[in-house]
């Protein structure tokens, strides 16, 4: 497989991938699930409040992982180990008193039926989306990641705009309005 076809390949994995955040800051439940709304509307019944957690809402947020760098698969053992690394980092960078200003992080997972990353998303204030966006992506790129997740809040208390950003894979980028559902029925939805 050239670049372009494992580009493309990643770019629709990560495109239609689902969200799991767990122990997120004023949520109604342990674990909001997140799918594309094109999914939802395939037929996915809501779980808990449609309305997504007021923290989401007023913060531009940032998903990254330490997982299977540039989409090669490995040992859990191996990715746990640099998620605890990146774990650091985050931690480093939220205990600062420079710009970006993290508002607040958790841990997170995108997943679909044949795949599961663990990973973090890390909020900022909407006035610092830009330093917080290069903040992640150098992150990213220290944990050699092929993109990121960006979400942006809409006009809509009920949906977020999903960006896929390219760190180390470039044509990876997809857009998808998210929405909250109800856990998915695949074992790669339970949190540990």
């Amino acid at each position: 497989m050239d670049n372009h076809e494992r580009a493309a390949e990643l770019q629709n994995v990560w495109a239609n991938a689902f969200d799991g955040w767990y122990r997120l800051p004023d949520a109604d439940v342990d674990v909001v699930f997140l799918c594309p709304k094109v999914q939802k509307e395939q037929g996915l019944e809501p779980g808990g409040s449609l309305e997504l957690p007021a923290t989401v809402l007023a913060s531009r947020v940032f998903a990254v992982t330490a997982w299977n760098p540039l989409g090669d698969a490995c040992t859990r053992e191996i990715n746990v180990a640099a998620n605890k690394e990146l774990l650091q980092e985050i931690e480093r960078l939220s205990n600062t008193n420079n710009t970006p200003r993290v508002k607040c992080w958790w841990e997170s997972f995108g997943f679909s039926s044949e795949w599961r990353e663990d990973g973090f998303s890390i909020a900022f204030g909407e006035e610092e989306a830009d330093s917080g966006r290069d903040a992640v992506v150098e992150l990213a790129q220290k944990f050699k990641q092929g993109a990121i997740y960006e979400y942006i809040p809409t006009s809509s208390p009920f949906e977020l705009l999903r960006k896929t950003v390219p760190v180390l894979i470039p044509g990876v980028e997809a857009d998808q309005i998210m929405v909250r559902c109800a856990k998915p029925a695949t074992p790669n939805a339970e949190h540990p």
